[in-house]
């Protein structure tokens, strides 16, 4: 059993501190909110934070000097043992392991556990174990973003939940919001150097490590002065992958006493990073299944459904609206003469083109097969000819596909509202009906419909 450190006190608040570095582990407990316990050789409970109150049920003074496989589920202590044997084999680190604890009532508490060994002042070798109540902060934080919740508030969930303020400690993430930008959240009352050096912090992150340690010297000097003056003496950081390709999120916690960092990386960063990263990658399915069901596969355009959402909004506020309805000709002897990939690239082709010749505003999309629709809000009708017109020469050019070099053409039918407010769907009726006018005509032209006008039952 380590020497009580005369003076000091335990975590408890006693005058018998159970290590002879006191004064430190009181700090790295009152920082954390796992349970942090240290364990010697055989496994003895020599320390153990406040938190095993909250809990076990079992406060600091109860717990020092008793064995941690006796707190253990009969089947769990099998793994417990090997686990803490790796440890004495010189084994850095320990493997995240899901293990059952006796409260004091008689329950089980499911803990995800992981620890480092470490060394103490007066050589001794032991294991800093970290434990923290399966999965439920985890699932508080998913349940932000699963309700609809926007990506800022599942980030200040994920600090309530993981990262409370505690004395001497401050943590601020970032990440990359759905346009690229930057963004960072921190708890209230934080010291502006944590949000100032976020950047130089950010650097020193990679998602292949788990945690980077470092001191103030890493810092340019005016932002390392600043630390300084607010108290912290170093931060430790770790870098979170986002799949969406904006750039990687990053937790940054700061200590005053460099020396706990280890112990709070392993203690309250490990989980809440993982929450983040379960974070992003849900944004990132939700935004790729929000994608996909509003756009066509083959081209990326916007599909049958968005085309009347978004005309069916311009209508209501645009005034007004013209549609072009287009037509490859040609498609088809291409499909027949090189299959259908060839077919499938020239619609690739195609749409592409199309893309590049409408404003920023304009909307493209496929309706099926080989016709398009494009949506040009607070145009005319010259407009819409005028965009006709380039249409037929922009898309006519040569396309080059695997088999070879292949033509098309274009049929369009050009619809105006004129002023009146018809519904979106007899609006692009009368573009496809003209449409068909420039097919009989010849192909490769475009007519102009009638003036659409309002609904006769609206």
């Amino acid at each position: 059993m380590i020497a009580p450190h005369e003076g000091a006190q335990d975590s408890a608040g006693h005058d018998d501190a159970p290590l002879a570095w006191g004064a430190l582990a009181r700090l790295a407990g009152s920082a954390s909110p796992d349970v942090l316990a240290v364990l010697d050789e055989t496994a003895t409970v020599v320390w153990v934070n406040h938190r095993s109150a909250d809990v076990l049920g079992v406060g600091p003074r109860d717990l020092a000097g008793t064995s941690v496989l006796g707190l253990l589920h009969p089947d769990d202590v099998e793994l417990a043992a090997t686990v803490l044997a790796s440890a004495a084999s010189a084994q850095p680190e320990l493997q995240p392991a899901r293990y059952r604890l006796r409260h004091a009532d008689g329950r089980w508490i499911d803990v995800e556990a992981t620890g480092v060994t470490t060394t103490l002042p007066d050589g001794r070798g032991v294991v800093v174990v970290s434990a923290r109540p399966y999965g439920g902060g985890v699932v508080d934080a998913l349940a932000a973003l699963a309700s609809g919740r926007d990506m800022e508030a599942v980030v200040d969930e994920i600090l309530d939940v993981f990262l409370s303020t505690r004395e001497g400690t401050a943590i601020v993430i970032s990440w990359f919001d759905d346009d690229g930008a930057l963004r960072l959240h921190h708890h209230a009352g934080a010291p502006p150097v944590v949000a100032a050096a976020h950047d130089a912090t950010r650097a020193l992150a990679r998602v292949d490590e788990p945690y980077h340690v470092s001191e103030l010297d890493r810092l340019p000097p005016p932002l390392r002065h600043e630390a300084a003056a607010v108290g912290f003496a170093g931060f430790v950081t770790t870098a979170v992958a986002d799949p969406s390709g904006h750039g990687d999120a990053c937790i940054t916690l700061w200590a005053s006493d460099v020396r706990i960092l280890e112990m709070l990386a392993l203690g309250a960063l490990r989980e809440p990073a993982w929450a983040l990263r379960l974070a992003l990658q849900q944004r990132h399915y939700r935004a790729r299944l929000e994608h996909a069901a509003a756009h066509d596969p083959l081209t990326g355009l916007a599909n049958r459904s968005r085309l009347f959402d978004e005309l069916d909004r311009h209508l209501r506020v645009d005034g007004d609206v013209t549609v072009l309805f287009l037509d490859l000709d040609g498609l088809k002897p291409i499909n027949d003469r090189y299959g259908h990939e060839a077919g499938d690239e020239v619609l690739v082709a195609a749409a592409g083109r199309l893309r590049s010749a409408v404003r920023p505003h304009d909307l493209v999309a496929r309706m099926g097969g080989d016709e398009f629709v494009v949506v040009c809000p607070g145009a005319d009708a010259a407009a819409g000819e005028a965009l006709a017109e380039r249409l037929l020469d922009l898309v006519s050019r040569p396309i080059a596909v695997a088999a070879g070099t292949v033509g098309v053409t274009l049929s369009i039918g050009v619809a105006s509202t004129c002023g009146a407010s018809p519904p979106a769907d007899r609006l692009v009726a009368s573009a496809d009906s003209a449409m068909y006018e420039a097919k009989r005509a010849g192909r490769a032209g475009w007519r102009v419909a009638p003036t659409t006008g309002a609904d006769p039952a609206g």
